[in-house]
């Protein structure tokens, strides 16, 4: 499954550089993957993130980025 979201911060200009990963808190075998990350609009980040697992996810999804600027 993919799954597309997106993350509002004021600190993010359009076009800036982001170092960003995915994760999954729960247990089962869930493996993401980052597919895409678009920074091209203005205090926006939008993250899609892919289960390659066979395991469905059983937990939050966290996103983590640092803006490199």
């Amino acid at each position: 499954a993919t799954e597309t979201l997106t993350i509002t911060n004021s600190a993010l200009g359009a076009g800036d550089g982001v170092f960003c990963t995915v994760s999954n808190l729960g247990t089962n075998d869930a493996q993401m993957t980052l597919s895409r990350v678009n920074t091209q609009t203005a205090g926006s980040l939008v993250v899609q993130a892919v289960n390659n697992g066979a395991a469905a996810l059983n937990g939050d999804i966290v996103v983590t980025f640092w803006i490199i600027n």
